[in-house]
């Protein structure tokens, strides 16, 4: 932990001070590891959420050693959505699937809802390799990687389409309920809602 500014090394968002995370580097006079499982429940969520992590030190030699950690955590989501257009794939960038896909400009979309919609899995990986063949000299490689992976996102409808706009009105479309959070109903007139 580093108090006061720390601007001059570590940029202007450090005004107050600065945390530096330091990895353990590759010990090559020992063979380490570790384990470690944990899960959990998350309330409004009909999944269990859990992580795993490791780490191992392998020394190759008396001035060479290598040591890589890595964490996966799965966390269960617990929002219901309803009333989400239906998708060739799973991102935004999914064209909305027809409920007659032979007639493009008169079929309506299909609606889908979705239990636990906001998931997330994440993982995080570091892989080192320590040479230092004297007190004086030390070569330290590293490679990091961090994925994540989740649903949950700006195609939600807290509004349906249905409720706005009249060429889709006559869709399949789900009725709205709970969200995990909150409850919207919604008509079916545009200057209506409660």
């Amino acid at each position: 932990m580093l108090r006061g500014p720390q601007g001059t090394l570590y940029g202007a968002g450090a005004l107050g001070g600065a945390l530096r995370l330091l990895p353990n580097a590759p010990d090559p006079s020992a063979f380490a590891g570790s384990f470690e499982a944990g899960g959990d429940r998350l309330a409004h969520s009909s999944g269990t959420g859990y992580t795993v992590k490791g780490m191992v030190n392998l020394p190759l030699a008396d001035t060479i050693a290598v040591r890589a950690s890595a964490k996966y955590d799965y966390q269960p989501g617990f929002i219901d959505a309803f009333g989400l257009l239906k998708r060739s794939n799973n991102g935004l960038s999914g064209i909305p699937v027809l409920a007659d896909p032979t007639d493009i400009v008169n079929s309506p979309a299909i609606y889908s809802n979705r239990e636990d919609w906001n998931f997330q899995k994440t993982f995080t990986g570091r892989a080192a390799v320590l040479w230092k063949p004297s007190d004086a000299l030390s070569v330290h490689l590293a490679f990091m990687n961090s994925n994540v992976h989740g649903d949950g996102g700006p195609q939600v409808n807290p509004i349906l389409p249905a409720a706005r706009r009249p060429s889709i009105r006559a869709s399949p479309c789900p009725p709205v309920g709970t969200t995990g959070i909150s409850r919207r109903s919604i008509s079916h007139s545009p200057a209506t809602r409660t």
